[in-house]
Formats: C-alpha cells, sequence, structure tokens
C-alpha cells in the first residue's frame, strides 16, 4: 500500500539536450550533467508533492579566475513560465506563528484603511531605498577557480496540464556561459 502523500508526488527526469549532457543514476536519483568551457555544472529533480519538488544543482568553476554567481546565475522555467524557487535552508526554517496579526492596517476602520495601506507602502519603499542606499545588494557569490557550489532549492512545479506532461528548464549563467537542463514529467 502506498501512503497518499507519495502517491500524489510527481516525478522529473532528466532529458539530455545533446551527447554532452550523460545522465548517471545514482540510487533514486537520475543527476544530469555537462562540461561547459569555464565550469562544469549538474542537477537533479526530487519530488516533494504534487506542487512541489527539491532541485539540486552543482557548479564547479573549471577557469582561472573567481565568478561572480548573480542574482539570475540559476533560472528556473516550467512550460516556458517562470517557477518561484527557494533555497533549502529558507524553506525548512521553521515557520513561527504566534497568533498575533501581522497587518498593521487589519484593525483599521474602513474610513483610514486607504490612508494606512498608503503608510505602510510608504514605509515599506523607505527601508528598501535605505537597503539599498547602504549597498545591501541581491545575493551574489563568488566561486573561486577550482571551487564547487551544492545547493538545493524547493521549487514550485507547474500546474499538470491536460496539453501533455510539464517541461521544466533549469538554465545555470556563469562569466557569460550559459548550460541548461530540461527535465520532462514523467507517469
Amino acid at each position: 500500500v502506498v501512503p497518499a502523500a507519495e502517491a500524489a508526488d510527481r516525478r522529473f527526469e532528466p532529458v539530455p539536450q545533446s551527447a554532452e549532457q550523460p545522465v548517471k543514476v545514482v540510487g533514486d536519483s537520475s543527476i544530469i550533467s555537462m562540461a561547459g568551457k569555464q565550469f562544469h555544472a549538474g542537477a537533479s529533480i526530487a519530488p516533494e508533492s504534487s506542487r512541489k519538488a527539491w532541485l539540486s544543482v552543482s557548479i564547479k568553476n573549471m577557469s582561472a579566475v573567481t565568478m561572480e554567481l548573480g542574482a539570475q546565475a540559476v533560472v528556473v522555467t516550467g512550460n516556458g513560465q517562470p517557477l518561484a524557487f527557494r533555497d533549502a535552508d529558507e524553506a525548512t526554517k521553521p515557520q513561527q506563528d504566534d497568533g498575533y496579526v501581522r497587518d498593521p492596517c487589519a484593525n483599521a476602520s474602513a474610513s483610514s484603511l486607504l490612508n494606512c495601506n498608503t503608510d505602510a507602502f510608504n514605509r515599506r519603499q523607505a527601508e528598501r531605498a535605505a537597503a539599498e542606499a547602504a549597498g545591501a545588494k541581491p545575493e551574489a557569490r563568488q566561486l573561486g577557480s577550482g571551487q564547487l557550489l551544492v545547493r538545493q532549492y524547493e521549487l514550485d512545479l507547474p500546474k499538470k496540464s491536460k496539453a501533455g506532461p510539464a517541461l521544466i528548464k533549469v538554465s545555470l549563467t556563469l562569466g557569460g556561459e550559459q548550460i541548461s537542463f530540461d527535465f520532462k514529467e514523467v507517469d
């Protein structure tokens, strides 16, 4: 008997785009990889539920220089549309729920709701501007020559379609070079 949660899991298998993208099976995981000119990369997708999956990505800097992984170093699309994903550390962090309402405008009267929402928006904009002025920028990470980076992400899967199986594309960009991998949904 298969538990209901496992029965609803969606599985994605790597689909090589060329002979330069071998697929290795390690345990229950199918890992696709490719050697580029400046970096080598690999990826695998493991099921979590009918709506989420775990994406594992590895990047090894094969160049002689340090390269920066910017905010767009990893991009994931499902059926051509961007998919939301978050770092595994963030996804597995326990959520604190102490029962307190976080919306400062939750108890505003109908006549003061517009002003409250405007004030909250202006406060968020001011905080964002202050962070930018202080030099805060999107996550960037340095990857030295020969260094390997392995990251796991929780991925929101595309909706199931009657038109056919979903296709997920994982694109990795480093030092102006891009390597992409395709994963096709299997029943």
